[in-house]
C-alpha cells in the first residue's frame, strides 16, 4: 500500500546534510498506472549576491520501503522562488545516474551542470522507480529549518492530501522536521562584473522602443504592435566587456504566435552584433555574427521553444569563438569574422512581450 511517510574536485556549495529527523516523505515518479501518486518534495537555498554557482552534483539522504531493489534513476528540478514556494522551473535533469553504497546516501551526478546566479531557488529530487516490484523511495526530513520550510506536491492527489500544487510540506503531510536533508556540490564561477536583478526599483536599462517596466524582480518589455524592440544596458558603471560571458536569466517570451524571438548581444560600434535568434515557429535557433548589416557567420540548431517557459540564455566570447548556451547546455558556436569589440548588451524581441529576471556579465 502506498503511504505518506516512512518512519525511521568540486566544493560543497550548500549543506543541509545534518540534523536528520525520524520521518521520510515520498518524492517519486511512479509507473504510468500510478501517475496519480507521482509526488515531489523541494527545499530552498540561496546563491549569494555576486556569485554564480555551477552545480554538478546533488546529494540526498533517503530510504526505501522494505524489499525495494532500488531506483532506476533520479530526476532533479530547480525552481525560482515564488513567495516562499517553488515557482517557474529553471533547470530540469531527468533520469540522472546515482551511486548509493548503503541505500541511504544518494549521490546524484548531473549530466549538465545547473548554472545559477544570485537569488533564492528550490531544488527537487524525485526517484524514478516503479511501485510494483520496487515499492517506494522517501526523502529524509531535517529537524532544523533553513530559509523557508520544505515544500511538497502531489498533482494527481493519489495520497489524498489535497496538495495538488506546491504547499508547505507540513501542511500536506502532518508534523515532522521542517526541511529535507541534502547538499549541493559544484564550483563558484566568476563574480559578475556587472549585474542587475531588476529588484531595486532603479531602471538601469534604457528604453529604446518598448514600454519597459520593472516590477516584482522582473524587467518586462512590452512591444507596440508589429514593432521590433530592445532594451540595452545603460548603467554608466557598465561599458560591456570583451572576452566575457553575458547571462540573461529566466528569459520568457509571450504574446506572439509563431513570431521570431530574439536574444541579442550588441556591440559598441553599432555595426557588430552577435545575435541569437529563436525561431519558435520553425523549431530551431540561429546564431549570427553581423557587421555593417552583412551576416558573415551563422550556425543553426534544433531547439523546441516554449514561449511561456523561462530560459537562461548565455552568450560567451573567448577571443576566438562565440558560444551560445541555454540552461547550461551548449547550443551553438561560431567563429566571428574579425574581432568582437567591447560593447553593450541587449535583449530584443518582435511581436512579443519579453520578461527577464536578472542579467550578469562575467
Amino acid at each position: 500500500m502506498l503511504a505518506f511517510v516512512k518512519i525511521g574536485f568540486a566544493a560543497v556549495l550548500y549543506d543541509q546534510y545534518d540534523n536528520m529527523g525520524f520521518s521520510s516523505f515520498p518524492s517519486q515518479d511512479f509507473e504510468t498506472a500510478l501517475d496519480n501518486f507521482d509526488a515531489q518534495g523541494a527545499d530552498d537555498f540561496v546563491v549569494p549576491a555576486g556569485e554564480t554557482w555551477n552545480i554538478t552534483e546533488v546529494d540526498v539522504y533517503g530510504d526505501y520501503s522494505s524489499g525495494s531493489v532500488g531506483s532506476e534513476s533520479f530526476h532533479v528540478f530547480i525552481y525560482q522562488d515564488a513567495a516562499g514556494l517553488p515557482g517557474p522551473v529553471v533547470y530540469t535533469a531527468l533520469n540522472q545516474s546515482y551511486t548509493s553504497g548503503n541505500n541511504i546516501d544518494f549521490v546524484i551526478t548531473l549530466t549538465t551542470p545547473a548554472i545559477l546566479t544570485e537569488g533564492t531557488y528550490w531544488v527537487s529530487v524525485q526517484s524514478r522507480m516503479d511501485y510494483n516490484g520496487n515499492d517506494q523511495w522517501f526523502w529524509k526530513d531535517r529537524t532544523v529549518q533553513n530559509n523557508n520550510p520544505a515544500a511538497w506536491q502531489n498533482p494527481g492527489d493519489g495520497f489524498g492530501s489535497g496538495c495538488t500544487a506546491w504547499n508547505v510540506r507540513t501542511s500536506c503531510l502532518g508534523s515532522a522536521g521542517p526541511d529535507y536533508v541534502y547538499r549541493l556540490v559544484g564550483d563558484v564561477g566568476p563574480s559578475c562584473a556587472y549585474q542587475d536583478d531588476f529588484n531595486d526599483g532603479v531602471l538601469s536599462w534604457a528604453e529604446l522602443k518598448p514600454i519597459v517596466t520593472e516590477t516584482g524582480g522582473n524587467l518586462t518589455l512590452t512591444p507596440a504592435p508589429n514593432k521590433k524592440l530592445a532594451a540595452a544596458a545603460s548603467d554608466p558603471l557598465f561599458a560591456g566587456c570583451q572576452n566575457c560571458t553575458n547571462n540573461f536569466e529566466g528569459v520568457q517570451f509571450s504574446g506572439g504566435v509563431g513570431a521570431k524571438t530574439f536574444l541579442n548581444s550588441h556591440y559598441i560600434d553599432k555595426r557588430n552584433t552577435v545575435q541569437l535568434i529563436v525561431k519558435q515557429d520553425q523549431g530551431k535557433a540561429v546564431l549570427k555574427f553581423k557587421s555593417g548589416g552583412v551576416t558573415y557567420r551563422k550556425a543553426k540548431a534544433a531547439f523546441t521553444f516554449d514561449p511561456n517557459t523561462p530560459y537562461n540564455f548565455s552568450i560567451a566570447y573567448d577571443s576566438f569563438m562565440v558560444t551560445a548556451s541555454v540552461n547550461g547546455s551548449v547550443l551553438l558556436t561560431i567563429i566571428p569574422y574579425g574581432g568582437v569589440p567591447t560593447g553593450i548588451v541587449a535583449v530584443e524581441s518582435k511581436f512579443q512581450t519579453t520578461v527577464m529576471d536578472s542579467f550578469c556579465s562575467n
